[in-house]
């Protein structure tokens, strides 16, 4: 990772070209982190390492994006620390229909191009949003901090 003493911002433009554009400004608010739920897929395009150095084939297309949040807080649940996640409505129906129909599949919930979790659809989602853990406190309270900082905010929304 390379550091600077100028704050950065990421415009994303030409999305069709793929140009990726960076540029200093004191002013500037900086990027959108890129979050997402993509769905584990043997044959799957996409490939990025766990933690472990296991390798993954995603689909190409994730399940949710950063956009699909609204806000995010750290509770311990059955003694053990989560992240719980909201979902805008768009996101959620998403979930519920895909949850619905995909028992049993694998996704992987990736933050900046890290795995943070990957974990297997044991039932249908019921509700706006879901947890993920077991989580280290740390890392639980970083990710809700940059969803909460983010919810909301036009360079997370699609244009």
């Amino acid at each position: 990772m390379l550091e600077s003493r100028f704050p950065k911002r990421i415009l994303f433009a030409g999305l069709m070209a793929g140009c990726l554009c960076v540029t200093h400004s004191a002013n500037a608010e900086p990027a959108c982190p890129r979050m997402e739920f993509v769905v584990v897929d043997d044959h799957g395009p996409r490939t990025i390492a766990e933690p472990n150095g296991k390798v993954l084939h995603l689909k190409a297309a994730p399940l949710l994006t950063m956009r699909d949040f609204t806000g995010a807080n750290v509770t311990l649940t059955e003694n053990q620390i989560v992240l719980n996640v909201d979902l805008d409505r768009d996101g959620a129906q998403r979930i519920r229909q895909f949850s619905k129909n995909n028992v049993g599949t694998k996704i992987a919930f990736i933050a900046d191009g890290e795995v943070i979790k990957t974990a297997k659809i044991l039932d249908p989602i019921q509700f706006d949003g879901f947890l993920v853990g077991p989580l280290e406190r740390a890392k639980a309270d970083a990710l809700a901090d940059a969803i909460n900082k983010n919810a909301g905010r036009a360079a997370c929304k699609p244009e």
